[in-house]
């Protein structure tokens, strides 16, 4: 729910759920996107997210 709320303020659900990311990918979209670092409290929680629930898949 919170990457939900933080990411839909500018993209639509389907957008963020069909990338997939590493979590150096992850911290620089989330403070790029949101102007916030992503050591705070939120950011630790969606790049974290990001990461591992739509992480880039290994060949």
């Amino acid at each position: 729910m919170l990457v939900k709320q933080t990411c839909s303020r500018c993209h639509s659900p389907n957008v963020v759920v069909t990338q997939t990311f590493n979590e150096k990918t992850a911290r620089k979209l989330y403070q790029k996107m949101t102007g916030e670092s992503p050591d705070s409290e939120r950011g630790k929680k969606v790049v974290e997210y990001l990461y591992t629930v739509l992480a880039e898949k290994a060949d």
